[in-house]
């Protein structure tokens, strides 16, 4: 009988407690994205993730120089991502723009009367620079 060479791929998951742990409950491990990322595109390529949640293909895209697409429907996940970036790489990431979030007052009230709930979540996170999702069970105040 011939043997097969198998790779196996050991990654963790993100315990509750892991600091990269951002509140989703299906969140990955950067390093089983960055995996994913590099096995299937190159550098300058562009990878798309429809369902970004907490923005962990986005990120993963960017420390490997692709370029990205990230897509969700609530606001408080466009703003986490929006933090994840400046916390991990400050200025020094690819500039991006995003389309939906509320650019003036009379957006904002559009917002609002379209669906209060996004309306709250987008404004919680304007006023707390995107730090809701952070704290965690048994977090004490700093």
């Amino acid at each position: 009988m011939k043997s097969a060479n198998i790779n196996i791929l050991c990654i963790s998951i993100c315990s509750p407690t892991d600091p990269e742990k951002l509140g989703y409950p299906t969140q990955k491990p950067v390093s089983l994205l960055k995996r994913i990322i590099e096995s299937s595109s190159a550098e300058g390529d562009l990878v798309l993730d429809p369902f970004c949640g907490c923005g962990t293909t986005v990120a993963a895209s960017e420390q490997l120089n692709r370029k990205w697409i990230g897509i969700d429907i609530t606001h408080l996940a466009i703003n986490l991502m929006a933090s994840r970036l400046k916390q991990f790489f400050g200025d020094r990431h690819t500039p991006y723009e995003v389309f939906g979030d509320p650019k003036d007052i009379h957006s904002a009230v559009a917002l609002a009367k379209a669906d209060r709930y996004q309306f709250q979540w987008w404004a919680l996170t304007k006023y707390t620079q995107g730090q809701l999702m952070r704290k965690r069970k048994g977090q004490t105040k700093e």
